[in-house]
């Protein structure tokens, strides 16, 4: 009795594992004409969008779908979207959606679409549709956005390492040897004051190299890997991705802003400096712009100090710009005061060495590691301005002394 039921348990194990491998089998087989693709949009017009973005595009004639997996969905007017930005508590999804909704959006916002077709084997398709449908389930599909290290692009990259077994490979030559700042760059030209005030923003944290697949952060670079992967396995090894397929291509490039920092910042720094050297009518209007230069810039350091400190993002950490866009500053600023001119004279003589040291060794650090000339621009201003202040002390203590 007790050998027929053993018997009966080994035959119903059996049966229900052979019921798995052929559901599998159909699953597979099913999978044979989907065809998944790598979707890279061109930089939008909104600051959210000006590095582009990537999505998944899962086309299966057998069922007459055709959908878009998106890992770059938010809320844009949920409370706080930018300072939740900055500390890295911002919360993106994965959704989904039609590709012809998906097109026409894009066409609408005049955005080029690039379609590059992978070249997976049935196992990777079920693996990568799988992984997929699984994340976009309710408790899966939200995740914590990190521009660097977890956003649109990145959730892909892991995509396919994770349908492929690991087994992407791709050659050295193909690899930019850029930092982060670098290849951020070429995206904020057209929005000149965007591009100084987030180069601001960063710490020494984005002046290093991008290593390995890193620069796949961006849509673009994304985009130029999956075009180099090769898929290596015992059994074959081939290319990841087909022929590019592009679907609509924007007619228009975005124009550069008449009024650069360039144009605004190096006049006013020449002029500070002639102020400073000969004496005119116009000295004390210099002197009140060398006073709001001053509270501007200790202000600002405010900001980047509560971003190194409070925000999870690291590429807000170790900011050199902090030599000269320093909170002593506003020491400073205060110490000008006329109410203050009679007394504190040797702090004043203290801060405005201290400060323009620092300013000038912010400056120098700025040139070597090759930082935004708009922002050595304001360093010098800076300088500039602190020089004058301390040389005026020294004349009125001379003239002082002399009578």
């Amino acid at each position: 009795m007790k050998c027929a039921k053993l018997f009966l348990v080994i035959a119903l194990l059996q049966y229900s594992n052979s019921n798995e491998l052929l559901s599998q089998q159909n699953s597979q087989e099913s999978y044979t004409d989907i065809k998944v693709s790598l979707l890279t949009y061109s930089p939008g017009s909104r600051l959210y969008s000006v590095f582009g973005h990537s999505a998944i595009r899962i086309y299966d004639p057998g069922n007459q779908s055709d959908l878009v997996y998106n890992y770059g969905t938010f809320q844009f007017d949920q409370a706080g979207f930018y300072l939740k930005f900055l500390h890295g508590n911002l919360i993106y999804s994965l959704s989904r959606t039609s590709f012809e909704n998906a097109k026409q959006s894009l066409i609408l916002e005049n955005r080029s679409l690039i379609e590059t077709p992978l070249i997976l084997n049935k196992i990777e398709k079920t693996r990568l549709i799988r992984y997929l449908e699984n994340n976009i389930l309710p408790d899966n599909r939200d995740y914590r956005y990190n521009f660097l290290y977890d956003n649109c692009a990145t959730r892909i990259i892991e995509l396919l390492e994770k349908s492929t077994s690991d087994s992407l490979i791709i050659k050295p030559e193909v690899l930019p040897v850029k930092t982060f700042r670098q290849l951020l760059s070429p995206y904020l030209k057209s929005r000149p004051w965007v591009h100084m005030g987030i180069d601001l923003l960063m710490g020494i944290q984005a002046d290093k190299m991008a290593r390995l697949i890193e620069p796949a952060f961006l849509p673009d670079y994304l985009h130029l890997f999956v075009k180099n992967f090769q898929v290596q396995s015992p059994e074959r090894s081939h290319r990841l991705s087909g022929h590019d397929i592009i679907h609509f291509q924007s007619f228009s490039a975005q124009k550069v802003k008449k009024l650069t920092p360039s144009l605004f910042l190096w006049p006013l720094c020449l002029l500070l400096l002639i102020s400073t050297l000969i004496d005119s009518h116009f000295r004390w209007l210099f002197q009140r712009i060398g006073n709001i230069i001053l509270l501007l810039t200790g202000v600002i350091s405010l900001l980047l100090c509560y971003l190194w400190i409070f925000p999870d993002h690291t590429i807000f950490r170790y900011n050199i710009d902090l030599l000269w866009v320093n909170p002593l500053l506003l020491v400073v600023v205060f110490l000008q005061n006329p109410k203050n001119r009679p007394r504190y004279t040797s702090l004043k003589k203290f801060f405005l060495l201290f400060t323009g040291i620092m300013a000038a060794f912010g400056i120098i650090a700025s040139i070597i590691v090759e930082r935004n000339l708009d922002l050595t621009s304001l360093g010098i201003m800076v300088l500039i301005v602190l020089i004058e202040k301390l040389r005026n002390i020294y004349i009125v203590s001379h003239s002082t002394t002399n009578t």
